[in-house]
């Protein structure tokens, strides 16, 4: 999993990417699972939050353009419209969830329950983009 950000074959800015991506999800994990421990939210709300998060995230990351520079023989990404995507969805949850899950969740819990699926979209985006840069190096590296 981590040798991925030693790979010569993959650009720095790929990786510093994917590292942030990752850090990221795994620092709001953590505020996840001190939230559940202290008993703000049940664990399969967090569960079910990280879950769809994921499942919302690995798409995104998939829409990320990887390509194969052929000179310097590495795979690198350049700036498109899935991050701004994104970002988009994530203020419609933001401006949108107590409309949304206030039916069955509020205060502390409705925030933590926010943080989730920003953790799993996070994670989802990491996991796309990883499936993304290897599926390139797949075609471009000898085997």
């Amino acid at each position: 999993m981590f040798a991925f950000f030693s790979h010569p074959s993959v650009s720095r800015k790929l990786r510093i990417r994917l590292g942030i991506f990752l850090l990221i999800s795994i620092v709001i994990a953590a505020i996840i699972v001190r939230d559940v421990v202290i008993g703000d939210l049940a664990w399969w709300l967090a569960a079910l939050g990280i879950i769809v998060g994921v499942a919302a995230g690995t798409p995104l990351g998939r829409l990320l353009t990887i390509k194969w520079h052929e000179t310097e023989e590495h795979a690198f990404s350049e700036m498109d419209i899935a991050g701004g995507i994104g970002i988009a969805l994530y203020i419609a949850l933001e401006v949108s969830r107590n409309w949304l899950l206030g039916h069955w969740v509020s205060g502390v819990a409705l925030s933590t329950l926010s943080l989730a699926f920003l953790a799993g979209a996070l994670f989802g985006r990491y996991l796309g983009i990883r499936i993304s840069v290897s599926r390139v190096l797949d075609e471009n590296l000898p085997r």
